[in-house]
């Protein structure tokens, strides 16, 4: 599975539209997607039709699914398209400190827990929030062979 990551340290220069759209064209080209929202603000699981509020309380989102000590990564996918899948987040203070608070190896924790669909994919599209912090540091380490 390769790894894109879409980040830039500013808001507003288009990171969701370009994941969005790459993630997309990828699909329709026929490779297996993995679209992971890392931004709280959930614009590109929000683009992908899904609404934050219900994703809020079944609480399956990307900083969840990197706390998850189970790491059964297929609990937080929803199919968006065809071909495309997605692993939402929204505003979650309690999970996004919690991931913060984390000592050993914090930086890698979404690695560990999609290594498992890294046969199931042929692309990773991660979007990252307008900031170098965790999340960013954990889509960064994603990348990295």
């Amino acid at each position: 599975m390769k790894t894109i990551v879409i980040s830039n340290h500013k808001g507003g220069v288009g990171k969701t539209t370009t994941a969005l759209n790459l993630a997309i064209i990828l699909a329709v080209d026929g490779a297996r997607v993995l679209a992971v929202d890392l931004d709280p603000q959930g614009n590109l699981s929000d683009a992908l039709g899904y609404d934050l509020r219900k994703l809020e309380a079944t609480r399956a989102t990307t900083h969840r699914l990197m706390l998850d000590r189970e790491g059964d990564y297929t609990r937080y996918l929803f199919r968006a398209r065809p071909l495309l899948d997605l692993i939402p987040t929204c505003l979650d203070y309690d999970a996004e400190n919690a991931l913060e608070s984390q000592a050993v190896s914090r930086e890698l924790l979404l690695r560990k827990r999609l290594a498992k669909a890294r046969d199931g994919y042929d692309y990773c599209v991660i979007d990252t929030p307008p900031a170098l912090n965790i999340a960013t540091l954990n889509a960064l380490a994603m990348s990295s062979p």
